[in-house]
């Protein structure tokens, strides 16, 4: 919860700082609508392009979706940012028949392993306490198993949120570049980057 919470104030702000009112990339976003622009009037002009419904039509629609998830971030929240996280969630609470979170319950289901284990090593350490310290006694061992099972499980789940965070605060840049056709590429390898997170 703490990290998915901070993943979104994060990007929220990376937002804010990138494409908002007093943003740093926003004469970049002018500049490259503005070129975006001259290059299909230029295409016109030379003949490599004609005016039609048929040419006009995909130009406008990626201009207004580009506009639309560069400069509002409650349409980049409400779009991509649900889709990137809550649609993976909703799909594993579907395939465990559950309602809510699945990676929260997966997250109360290692917790609850987590103090099984606490209660196990208290256990094993005798009536007077830790009879024996160290990483090689019965209780040090149970912990030593916990706390990889924990780096081996939630760590990933926590990793990968995190990576997922940091794609969907730089996304706005990614969806700038998907105007030009030689840097399209780049938008296909941060959305391949994004459906991997």
């Amino acid at each position: 919860r703490a990290v998915d919470c901070m993943a979104n104030e994060t990007a929220s702000g990376a937002f804010a700082r990138l494409f908002g009112a007093q943003g740093a990339l926003l004469p970049a976003l002018t500049v490259g609508l503005t070129l975006y622009v001259a290059f299909f009037a230029f295409a016109l002009i030379t003949g490599r392009s004609r005016l039609g419904i048929s040419v006009l039509t995909p130009r406008m629609v990626t201009l207004g979706v580009v506009l639309t998830f560069a400069t509002s971030w409650i349409a980049w929240q409400q779009v991509v940012w649900n889709l990137a996280i809550g649609a993976p969630d909703q799909i594993a609470a579907a395939i465990m028949g559950t309602r809510g979170s699945a990676s929260l319950l997966f997250a109360d289901k290692v917790d609850l392993l987590l103090n099984a284990v606490s209660q196990a090593s208290e256990a094993a350490s005798g009536p007077g306490g830790a009879s024996q310290a160290g990483a090689f006694s019965p209780a040090g061992a149970m912990w030593l198993g916990a706390m990889l099972l924990m780096l081996g499980t939630l760590g990933v789940l926590v990793t990968a949120r995190i990576a997922l965070g940091v794609m969907l605060a730089v996304g706005p840049v990614f969806v700038v570049l998907a105007l030009f056709e030689r840097t399209r590429g780049l938008t296909a390898g941060w959305l391949r980057a994004l459906v991997l997170s």
